[in-house]
């Protein structure tokens, strides 16, 4: 398994790498230039020591856990029940979360270069853009779970509806506040900040072990698993979020393209979701309608119907429009899913009066990354010089 998670990072890297050098060959960076050492021992060193800082990180997490999990097996009768209840159904209530997770990784490295380069305006940026990504894609698994989550439970796990309709709104909600914790780490993490964060993860944990006792006192059954992930997720954020914005990156919120725009436009995606469902249940039944709408609501149906009303109501301007044509160019050979899903959002776009309306901010964005990219050819450009040069 150890040797099967290198082969799968090593080959991810060079696959995106060679469509990745596609986009930058017109700037001058080449893919080898990545495989090219050129360390010193100083920038070795604190590499080590910032990655000692990360692993405390995870180890606090592990810790408590431990200690969470002794108690649970030793006083919360059906734990193991229980747990097995929330593995089979937690994917599917945690669908937005599982999809989001996927992007938030990246805004480590990304936040990283700006905030160590001193170009505030462009890190702002980068970060208010997961916040909007993390809501747009919300906006578009949300309704699929509401609409198709107990059918699809029902379906292939029945004995589990009964606590599926019981718990199924309050993990909802959970996962959607708690997804915001990924992204928050990764910024402290890469601007730097992974003391201040393995310390909000201990009191994270902390409150999660008070009250997990708390709840177990009480004989609150399953929910003990539930009601402390509350608690603890919003002691940490709050925590974190304000020191982020206070201490580390002024964040730029646009509450039109972060919650309004997502929101109205997965209400309606609701809507049709729901009408599919409908017709497609007379005439095929509820089992092959709910599965055939499960994935063509992932996978056809966000262009049209999900992506067009973004776009429609002003959920992009012209920077953000042209960072997802970006996005789509090098999305590789997912891209006869994306590029549709872009052309609906600029359709929807180009027909309405509210696109643009409320721009993301961009003061001195294009400037930095200007900088940004000027920097890194003058290193390129040196590395290869010292490389080529006779030993």
């Amino acid at each position: 398994m150890v040797v099967g998670y290198y082969v799968d990072d090593f080959s991810t890297l060079l696959i995106s790498g060679y469509f990745f050098s596609k986009f930058l060959k017109p700037m001058g960076f080449r893919l080898k230039d990545v495989f090219i050492p050129d360390i010193s021992k100083e920038v070795a060193s604190e590499s080590i020591r910032f990655g000692a800082g990360v692993m405390l990180f995870v180890l606090s997490y592990q810790g408590v856990g431990t200690v969470v999990s002794l108690i649970y097996t030793s006083f919360l009768p059906n734990y193991s029940s229980f747990i097995g209840v929330l593995s089979v159904l937690g994917p599917i209530m945690g669908l937005s979360e599982t999809v989001n997770g996927i992007h938030v990784s990246n805004h480590r490295a990304a936040v990283s270069e700006a905030y160590f380069n001193d170009k505030k305006h462009y890190a702002a940026y980068i970060l208010s853009n997961g916040f909007r990504t993390m809501s747009q894609i919300t906006g578009m698994i949300t309704p699929l779970v509401l609409a198709l989550g107990g059918e699809i439970v029902g379906i292939f796990f029945a004995e589990y509806t009964s606590t599926f309709s019981k718990i199924f709104v309050y993990v909802l909600i959970h996962r959607t506040i708690f997804q915001h914790s990924h992204l928050m780490n990764e910024v402290l993490i890469g601007t730097g900040h992974h003391k201040f964060n393995v310390l909000i993860t201990v009191i994270e944990q902390v409150v999660s072990l008070t009250m997990v006792i708390a709840c177990i006192i009480l004989k609150l059954g399953i929910f003990v698993l539930i009601i402390p992930g509350y608690f603890q997720t919003l002691i940490k954020q709050g925590i974190g979020w304000v020191y982020i914005n206070r201490k580390i990156i002024n964040l730029r919120f646009n509450p039109w393209q972060f919650w309004i725009v997502p929101a109205i436009s997965g209400f309606l995606y609701y809507l049709i979701i729901q009408g599919f469902h409908a017709l497609f249940s007379f005439v095929f039944g509820a089992t092959i309608s709910s599965i055939t709408l499960l994935l063509l609501g992932i996978y056809l149906l966000p262009g049209p119907c999900y992506f067009f009303f973004l776009g429609m109501l002003g959920g992009y301007d012209e920077h953000t429009m042209t960072d997802l044509e970006n996005a789509m160019e090098l999305s590789g050979p997912s891209k006869i899913i994306v590029k549709p899903w872009f052309r609906c959002t600029k359709a929807g776009a180009m027909i309405s009066g509210l696109h643009g309306r409320f721009p993301m901010f961009f003061k001195n964005v294009q400037k930095e990354i200007n900088e940004l990219m000027a920097m890194k050819k003058t290193v390129t450009g040196n590395m290869r010089e010292e490389t080529s040069a006779p030993r």
